[in-house]
C-alpha cells in the first residue's frame, strides 16, 4: 500500500535544516533586541538582554524540534492531543481565573495555558490522521468527519473559557490543514 522510506540520519537532518529560515528568524530577533536596547536608552537592561536570551532559547528549541525524527512526532500526536484535550476539560473545573476569564491551570506553581499546547497538538494529530488514511479517502465525507470532530472539540472547550480569538485560531488552523 504505502512504501516505507529510509529514515534520515541525524547528520542528514542537521543538513536539511533551512538555514535561510533560521537566519531570517535570527535577524527578526535582532531587530527586536535593537528596538528594546534603544527604548532603554542604550542599555541591555531591563529588556534587551532578556529578549535576546529568550530568542536564543526559542531558536535553539525550534532547531532542536526540527531534528526530531517524524516518527517520534507521529507517536506523540494522539497522546499529546488527548492530554491537551484533558487539560482543556480541566480548565473550567480547576482552572485559575485572571482578568475575567478562566484559561490557566496552576500545576506545581507553574501557570499553564492548555490552549497553547493544543495549538501544537492539533497540528500533530491532524497530520497523524492524514498520514494514516489512503489518499483516495481524504475528501470522503466519512473521513472528513473525524478531523472536523478533532477540531470542534478544542474550539468548543476554548469558547467556554471564553477565548474567542484562540477558538477562531483553532478553527482556521484545523480547517486549513483539512
Amino acid at each position: 500500500m504505502f512504501q516505507r522510506h529510509r529514515e534520515p540520519t541525524a547528520l542528514e537532518r542537521i543538513g536539511s535544516v533551512n538555514i535561510a529560515a533560521v537566519a531570517l528568524i535570527a535577524m527578526l530577533c535582532s531587530v527586536g533586541v535593537g528596538t528594546l536596547y534603544a527604548a532603554a536608552g542604550g542599555s541591555l537592561d531591563p529588556w534587551a538582554a532578556r529578549h535576546a536570551a529568550r530568542c536564543a532559547l526559542g531558536l535553539a528549541l525550534v532547531v532542536g524540534c526540527a531534528l526530531v525524527p517524524v516518527r517520534v512526532w507521529m507517536a506523540l500526536a494522539v497522546p499529546g492531543y488527548l492530554a491537551a484535550l484533558a487539560a482543556l476539560i480541566a480548565v473550567p473545573l480547576i482552572g485559575v481565573e485572571a482578568m475575567g476569564a478562566r484559561r490557566w491551570l496552576n500545576i506545581w506553581g507553574l501557570s499553564l495555558q492548555p490552549s497553547e499546547i493544543m495549538k501544537v497538538a492539533l497540528v500533530l494529530v491532524l497530520s497523524w490522521y492524514y498520514a494514516q488514511i489512503a489518499p483516495r479517502h481524504v475528501s470522503t465525507p466519512l473521513y472528513v468527519a473525524v478531523p472536523l470532530l478533532l477540531i470542534a472539540l478544542p474550539v468548543a472547550l476554548t469558547l467556554r473559557q471564553p477565548d474567542l480569538g484562540t477558538a477562531i485560531l483553532f478553527a482556521g488552523l484545523g480547517l486549513g490543514i483539512v
